[in-house]
């Protein structure tokens, strides 16, 4: 007769050759557990990493869509002249001299409704504005690059740069040269 707790009808432990087997087991399993929860640490990183390289692109798309409506309501700067401009955005440092010199407040008003700024001051306080904005970005830039043909109206592109970090899924992914890159987001506007 068999009795429970027993090998093969013998009472008592395991045999000697089973010792330490389990043990060995469980060590084991430990161990590849381990491993693969480091994987998914590892991918959880660079989940973290590319939600913050999609949100760079989003905000860059958000900034030339907010320079380009401010351009539309300032039509009276943007399509004025017959001559090239460009004009680099660096924090509130204007690559337009005459812009750049420009530091009227041109806040709109209930009470006084009436213009209270010229179309060259209204630009210099939007690119400037925009150019605060653009800081949000790691080393963010903008440039506007505006031709007016005589007679047509005129096309500008606005250019937003900033540099990008990339995550690798393993070291042999990247190399450090890689790792960070500037990228651009370009948009043709008629104001």
């Amino acid at each position: 007769m068999l009795r429970v707790g027993t090998i093969a009808g013998r009472s008592g432990s395991a045999p000697r050759s089973l010792a330490g087997f389990v043990l060995i087991e469980v060590l084991v399993s430990m161990f590849i557990v381990s491993v693969g929860l480091l994987g998914i640490a590892k991918m959880h990183a660079l989940a973290i990493g590319n939600t913050e390289v999609a949100g760079s692109r989003a905000l860059a798309a958000i900034y030339v869509g907010s320079l380009s409506s401010a351009m539309h309501a300032n039509r009276a700067y943007w399509q004025e002249g017959t001559t090239w401009r460009r004009i680099s955005v660096v924090g509130e440092t204007l690559g337009d001299a005459t812009l750049d010199a420009q530091n009227a407040d041109c806040t709109y008003s209930v009470s006084n409704p009436s213009p209270q700024c010229t179309p060259v001051q209204m630009a210099s306080a939007d690119l400037k504005t925009w150019g605060r904005s653009l800081q949000q970005l790691p080393g963010g830039q903008g440039l506007v690059l505006c031709s007016n043909p005589f007679g047509q109206l005129a096309t500008c592109m606005i250019t937003v740069s900033w540099n990008e970090r990339y995550v690798g899924l393993n070291p042999s992914t990247l190399d450090r040269s890689q790792q960070t890159v500037t990228q651009t987001y370009t948009s043709s506007v008629t104001p």
